[in-house]
């Protein structure tokens, strides 16, 4: 089975891993809850995702880069994948408001309402400072 392989060689030899960001993210502009996490995806001049992700290999060995080159795809389609995730709204589940019983309510405000009305009484109303 051949494996596909996103190698490239530069002009200085040193090989280097280049790949496509899928569609749904290469060139968008990036929410602002997908600030971290991604930085390698991220351009930071426009604040857009890029269109290709390219990493050195660290190596002029052939053999080696093939190496190099398989962990680095591992590594990007994991991260596109989490990216994608990140894009996706997050789900909150709605909860409806409690219950009210409206005569407990009543009550409680009554109640309220007579316990000021109480305390006034007692203390006098403060207009009687005033002169």
């Amino acid at each position: 089975m051949v494996a596909l392989t996103y190698m490239q060689r530069r002009a200085s030899g040193t090989y280097e891993f280049r790949r496509r960001l899928p569609e749904s993210l290469a060139g968008r502009p990036v929410p602002a809850h997908m600030g971290y996490g991604f930085d390698d995806l991220i351009n930071s001049k426009t604040h857009c995702f890029k269109r290709e992700l390219v990493r050195s290999l660290g190596t002029k060995d052939s053999k080696e880069a093939k190496k190099r080159d398989h962990n680095a795809a591992l590594e990007a389609t994991q991260l596109f994948d989490r990216a994608l995730e990140a894009l996706e709204p997050p789900t909150v589940p709605v909860q409806s408001p409690p219950l009210v019983d409206l005569t407990e309510l009543e009550e409680q405000v009554y109640a309220d309402l007579l316990q000021s009305d109480e305390q006034e009484r007692q203390q006098g109303d403060d207009r009687r400072f005033l002169s």
